[in-house]
């Protein structure tokens, strides 16, 4: 190689820094749409009867998830009251630890993202740059105006519709941004080109506090606690039941129960506007070496320490509430290993 190419490998390699940020996503679903699409309305470009009616859709399916899970987990609830423990002979336990495992993971990734939407909302960045004009924003309305416009070097959109431009004929309007398309697509220009679409996301900037503190009553706390709820009475429900199919199918219905408001989000969202949400631009944080070390022990020790607590507490819990006499043993362990391993060896 030449010296000064060496130079230059030498020069890159110095002053390469390693990345100190990390990006949180809004959450696709319905808690991020009904976080994000209030802050992306616009009256002028949307209209008043979208703007209307979006806020209330969104509000709508909201509520609708939270009645629907509401009503599954009061209906668990009476029926763990009313059903009891069916077989306390403690045959059914390895199956039971891990049924009960399987569905507290999966509630562990629900919790994880409750605690995502309660830190996007802390770090979502506002649309004032000093800290005096921050403190004005904090203080505005749900939606300050200075959020309403998008930023002088990105075109305007809202929630639904965006403003349609043609530089090239230099005017604005539906009319001129038909004519920009039908123009481009004669050409071919947007066949297999790249395209900065960057320019055109939604962006969660500018939000004012009342609107964080909204969103966090009515959004990321209600939604944790839910999460923690169904975690503990799906659980209950698994241990109680009185036979291994059963157990499997039930396993699969508190699941089913989980993903409730996906199915009600993408039944009733809109491809446009779930790609808007899907490719909304992320919040940037600051991660230093201690913040990375703690996301770090929490996701390798914590989160898998607790997942496996919860579910050895419920089913404790449970056997000892329905079976006075029930003890943790390492029994019925031992004997369905050596069930597998007859079964192995007879295959065999």
């Amino acid at each position: 190689l030449k010296p000064s190419c060496l130079k230059q490998r030498r020069s890159i390699s110095v002053d390469w820094t390693p990345p100190r940020e990390m990006d949180i996503s809004v959450p696709t679903g319905i808690y991020g749409m009904a976080i994000a699409e209030p802050a992306v309305l616009d009256r002028k470009l949307d209209g008043n009867f979208i703007y209307c009616v979006e806020l209330v859709r969104a509000l709508g399916m909201l509520c609708l998830s939270y009645i629907v899970s509401g009503l599954f987990m009061h209906q668990l609830w009476e029926m763990n009251e009313r059903n009891g423990m069916s077989n306390c002979s403690g045959k059914l336990l390895p199956l039971e630890l891990g049924c009960v495992f399987l569905f507290e993971v999966r509630m562990m990734a629900d919790v994880r993202k409750s605690f995502s939407i309660l830190t996007l909302l802390w770090a979502a960045p506002d649309a004032a740059r000093t800290p005096e004009v921050r403190m004005e924003v904090c203080k505005g309305t749900l939606l300050p105006m200075k959020y309403r416009p998008a930023a002088g070097d990105s075109p305007k959109a809202g929630a639904v519709m965006v403003r349609e431009e043609n530089k090239e004929v230099g005017g604005s309007g539906r009319l001129e941004g038909l004519v920009a398309r039908l123009t481009r697509m004669r050409r071919g220009s947007d066949r297999g080109s790249f395209r900065d679409d960057s320019r055109s996301l939604w962006k969660l900037e500018g939000l004012s506090c009342t609107y964080r503190l909204w969103c966090t009553l009515t959004i990321g706390l209600p939604k944790l606690a839910l999460d923690v709820a169904l975690a503990y009475l799906g659980g209950v429900y698994i241990v109680q039941t009185g036979s291994d199919e059963e157990m499997l199918t039930n396993s699969l219905a508190m699941v089913f129960i989980a993903e409730t408001d996906e199915l009600l989000y993408m039944a009733f969202t809109s491809d446009v506007m779930r790609q808007s949400l899907e490719t909304m631009r992320a919040v940037t944080v600051d991660m230093g070496n201690k913040k990375r070390l703690a996301t770090w022990f929490a996701c390798s020790f914590l989160y898998p320490f607790v997942t496996v607590l919860a579910a050895l507490e419920v089913i404790h819990r449970t056997r000892s509430v329905h079976c006075p006499g029930f003890t943790m043993s390492w029994e019925p362990f031992v004997d369905t290993a050596h069930s597998f391993v007859h079964e192995v060896r007879k295959a065999w």
